[in-house]
């Protein structure tokens, strides 16, 4: 038994060793030693079963994997500045990355590298009331200044559905938005400043305090409501969209009372008492005249709260109904939005794949989520042939790729088709002007030029 087992193990031993020489030798030992430096042996991982956790995002659901060659935790915009500065030293490529909750595969190392983790940097360093202005780093959960800001009698509305998971620093590089941008407008609409590692390991401050850099800061029946309700001159704080199989995905969980078998619009209204009463009354009925089988109102702020907590649960439910899902957040003008939703079933029909929808009436930005199961032979294929017809449909109605996800690697394919020649030419000299070495986050939201 000794003499079977003996070899069997030095095998796997001498396997797990040339894995994780192989993954070593990609980073020269020089820069691990200079990173550990940097930011101290235990915000140092280069161990294969310590990166396996960063080789995906959210869009790891569809089956996505790639390695990094290693990550570090910094605490501090200096500790950040230079680890930035070891790579640009060493010629290696830089991933930022917060929660890891994009949808997009752009806090993936596509080209290996080093992958920043911000997760540490989750202070919230100041609130000003009389200003309306909170400081906060990078890796803080939106939820907490959610919480933050309430607990001093403000409010942040940006409230995307990740909000419990994402980070600021995320939100601010995809410009999340949410069910209440219609509104009061998505994260870039409340950015007045920022503290940035530019691509050399330079600190810059934008904005308030900072130089000024405008470039850088700055069914059917269902649809025929909003659009009544838009005709009465009616301004929603929210305005939110589940269809049916979104709601059914909810019900079946048993957790939260979902209404099975319909879809479900969600308008939130809010001013003077007097003018909300009004305003409750006139949405009612537009939905009851635009055929909606029933018509809920929240009688008080817990009723409010168990209708939101139906759209929060959307996505974790999606994700029970199959192993994986490609969730896609496109974008067309408001008025053709009940049109993309037709349009996405019958594109899920013709690729075989099953299609939940949800999002944001109020700017247009629907969630449009194909669900596959990886495992099965051809399936992931299908679900991106589905993704690949989707993005067709929506540049053909003059919509863009994106809301708030961001175009990470998934839509690469697309993007100069969305900017034209001349608008990624734009981008392009930009990056090179903050990054001109190519460092930071390369094959992410920019095609790289044919040679």
């Amino acid at each position: 038994m000794i003499s079977r087992s003996t070899p069997a193990g030095a095998r796997r031993r001498r396997r797990t060793r040339s894995r994780t020489l192989r993954i070593l030798k990609m980073l020269p030992s020089a820069a691990l030693r200079d990173l550990e430096r940097q930011v101290g042996t235990a915000h140092l991982h280069a161990r294969p079963a310590d990166l396996a956790a960063y080789a995906f995002d959210a869009f790891g659901a569809s089956g996505e994997r790639r390695l990094p060659d290693a990550v570090v935790l910094p605490a501090t915009t200096a500790e950040v500045s230079g680890v930035v500065q070891i790579c640009a030293r060493h010629g290696l490529p830089i991933v930022p990355r917060g929660a890891g909750s994009g949808y997009a595969a752009g806090a993936v190392a596509r080209h290996g590298g080093v992958i920043v983790n911000l997760c540490r940097m989750n202070r919230i360093l100041e609130l000003d009331p009389q200003r309306g202005r909170l400081r906060a780093e990078a890796g803080v959960v939106t939820a907490a200044i959610h919480r933050r800001a309430a607990g001093a009698g403000l409010d942040y509305p940006p409230d995307p559905g990740a909000a419990s998971t994402s980070t600021i620093g995320g939100n601010v590089a995809c410009n999340a938005a949410g069910p209440h941008a219609f509104r009061y407008g998505t994260t870039a609409d409340f950015l007045v400043g920022a503290t940035v590692v530019l691509g050399d390991g330079r600190i810059a401050r934008l904005g308030e305090g900072g130089e000024a850099s405008p470039l850088l800061t700055g069914l059917e029946a269902a649809f025929g409501a909003v659009a009544e309700i838009a005709l009465e001159g009616i301004v929603p704080a929210a305005l939110e969209f589940l269809d049916r199989s979104a709601v059914d995905a909810v019900a079946r969980t048993g957790i939260l009372a979902a209404p099975p078998g319909m879809a479900l619009v969600l308008v939130e209204l809010e001013g003077e008492e007097a003018a909300v009463r009004a305003e409750t009354a006139a949405a009612g009925t537009a939905l009851s005249t635009a055929g909606a089988a029933r018509v809920d109102r929240a009688a008080s702020p817990a009723d409010a709260a168990r209708f939101w907590e139906i759209r929060k649960a959307v996505s974790a439910a999606v994700a029970t109904v199959m192993v994986g899902k490609i969730n896609e957040d496109v974008v067309v003008p408001r008025d053709r939005i009940g049109e993309l939703v037709a349009r996405t079933e019958r594109i899920g029909t013709r690729h075989q794949v099953p299609v939940v929808n949800f999002g944001h009436l109020g700017d247009g930005n629907l969630h449009v989520t194909f669900l596959v199961d990886p495992r099965r032979p051809g399936e992931r294929e299908r679900g991106d042939a589905a993704a690949s017809d989707l993005f067709e449909t929506v540049l053909g109605m003059g919509g863009s790729l994106s809301g708030e996800h961001g175009v990470g690697t998934t839509k690469l394919a697309y993007a100069e088709r969305q900017l034209g020649a001349e608008g990624m030419g734009l981008m392009r000299r930009l990056k090179r002007r903050y990054d001109p070495a190519g460092l930071l986050n390369p094959g992410i939201k920019l095609p790289e030029p044919a040679p």
